[in-house]
C-alpha cells in the first residue's frame, strides 16, 4: 500500500507535501516518519517554551516605564535621556513656562508704554484745551478792549469840553449875551452826547470824591490835612479817571486827606 506525498506531508506537518518527487512508502520508511515526528515535536516544544519564557507585551512596557521612573528619581542621566514621553512632557512644560514669563514681561512693557502714551495724550488734550481757552479769552479781550487806544485819544477831547464848560460860572453866564449862553449850552450838550457814546461802548467816568483811595484806580498828587476825615480819603479830583469794561485805562488824579 502506497501513500501519496501530499497526504504524508499533511499528516507529518512537514514541507514534503510540496515536493511531489519524493515518494514515501509506509512499510519501508517507518524510521523516517519517526524522525520527522520528533523534529516536528521539538519545533513545537521550542516555540511553546519561547512563548512561556518571554513576558507579555503589556507587562514589558509597564516594566520599562517603572524602570524609567525609578532611574529618573535616582538621577541616572541615561535613564533620563531614555525617559521617553515623561521627559518630553517636562520639557514642553518648561518651554510653556518660559513662554508665559516672556509674554508677561512683554505685557508689562506694553502696559507701561500704553500708560505713558495715555499720560502724554491727556497732557496734550489739557494743553490744547488751555490754549483754546487762552485764545478765546484773547479774542474776547481784543473785541472788548480793541478800542482802548481810540478811547484814550478821545479822553483829551472830553477833558477840553469839560474845562470849557466849567470855566464859565453861572453868575458870569447870567450877565452875558444870549449868544454866549447858547454857545455854552451847545458845549454842554456836546459833552453829554460824548459821555453817552462812551457809556454805550463800556467807557465810564470815575469821579472818586469822598471815596477811599485805591491805588489801582487813583493817582495821588498831594495830601490835604483834615481832622474830620479818615486818612487816605479822596477830597479833591484834579482830573477824572476812566474805566473800560472795568479796566482802568486812565487813573483819576486826586488829592487825599491826612491827619493834621
Amino acid at each position: 500500500m502506497m501513500a501519496s506525498p501530499s497526504a504524508v506531508g499533511r499528516v507529518l506537518g512537514s514541507p514534503l507535501g510540496l515536493c511531489p518527487n519524493v515518494v514515501l512508502r509506509a512499510p519501508h520508511h517507518q524510521p523516517v516518519k519517526a524522525l520527522l515526528r520528533a523534529l516536528h515535536t521539538q519545533k513545537s516544544i521550542s516555540g511553546l517554551s519561547s512563548r512561556l519564557t518571554s513576558p507579555p507585551r503589556g507587562s514589558l512596557t509597564l516594566h520599562r516605564i517603572y524602570q524609567s521612573t525609578d532611574a529618573t528619581k535616582t538621577g541616572d542621566p541615561e535613564a533620563k535621556t531614555a525617559g521617553g514621553p515623561a521627559t518630553g512632557q517636562e520639557d514642553s512644560a518648561a518651554e510653556v513656562s518660559e513662554l508665559e514669563t516672556k509674554l508677561l514681561e512683554e505685557n508689562q512693557e506694553l502696559k507701561a508704554k500704553c500708560d505713558d502714551l495715555m499720560d502724554k495724550y491727556r497732557r496734550s488734550i489739557a494743553e490744547s484745551d488751555n490754549m483754546r481757552k487762552r485764545l478765546t479769552k484773547q479774542i474776547d479781550d481784543a473785541k472788548i478792549f480793541g478800542i482802548q487806544g481810540f478811547c484814550k485819544d478821545l479822553l483829551a477831547v472830553a477833558d477840553v469840553l469839560n474845562k470849557a464848560i466849567g470855566g464859565v460860572s453861572p453868575e458870569i453866564l447870567a450877565q452875558e449875551s444870549q449868544y454866549l449862553k447858547d454857545m455854552h449850552q451847545g458845549l454842554a450838550l456836546t459833552e453829554s452826547q460824548l459821555l453817552q457814546v462812551f457809556r454805550r461802548h463800556g467807557l465810564e467816568q470815575d469821579n472818586p470824591v469822598e471815596e477811599k483811595f485805591d491805588p489801582h484806580r487813583h493817582e495821588a498828587l498831594f495830601q490835604i490835612p483834615h481832622p474830620d476825615k479818615e486818612p487816605n480819603t479822596v477830597l479833591d479830583v484834579q482830573q477824572v479817571g476812566y474805566t473800560l469794561h472795568g479796566r482802568t485805562i486812565r487813573p483819576a488824579k486826586v488829592g487825599v486827606s491826612k491827619k493834621p
